[in-house]
């Protein structure tokens, strides 16, 4: 089968080892060959030993399973602090990127940038910018959609004559569960 990490691979043809193992042994039992069951058990022991010994060494270290495989890789390279050392620092370095690199890319995004609001610039229309209350007023006013309570636009329920005035006479309550106003 496909997998999409190599670990799970490792993983897998590791089962179908301890699988064949297995089968193994079954059929020496189901042929009387007890001797030969039973160290076909012992070497299948020996393999479960040394995964739970690489899991928990795994485990203790913080360069995880990579540390494991390279050990498997090289069993003569036995100081696993110098080794760890190394495998942490090879992913530090791919984690981090050249400093040339940042840079270029930098310099990149700027022209872009710079690119991207000259064609904005281009396209979109200028609108004059005018002073004083009105232009402030008319912005907000635009930011608000139609009222809840009259369907009037340019105000929110609060600031509507409408509701003021239905509240004030008592047309309008509060309804706890809905948690909004209604007309009564």
């Amino acid at each position: 089968p496909y997998f999409k990490a190599k670990a799970d691979e490792k993983h897998y043809e590791r089962v179908q080892t301890y699988k064949n193992f297995i089968l193994d042994a079954r059929y020496y039992l189901g042929i009387k060959q007890y001797e030969d069951a039973d160290s076909c058990l012992a070497a299948f022991e020996e393999l479960l030993n040394a995964y739970e010994k690489d899991i928990r060494l795994a485990d203790k270290s913080e360069a995880g399973w990579t540390l494991v495989d390279w050990l498997r890789d090289d069993p003569t390279d036995k100081n696993l602090v110098q080794l760890e050392n190394q495998i942490l620092n090879e992913r530090r370095d791919r984690r981090r990127p050249s400093r040339r690199n940042e840079s270029s890319d930098n310099l990149q995004l700027s022209q872009a940038l710079q690119q991207l609001s000259q064609l904005q610039s281009t396209l979109l229309p200028q609108q004059p910018v005018q002073s004083g209350s009105q232009s402030s007023n008319r912005n907000t006013r635009s930011n608000f959609g139609p009222c809840v309570w009259c369907a009037g636009s340019g105000h929110g329920y609060r600031n509507c004559r409408v509701w003021k005035a239905d509240v004030e006479a008592g047309r309008a309550v509060f309804d706890q569960e809905r948690r909004m106003w209604v007309r009564k």
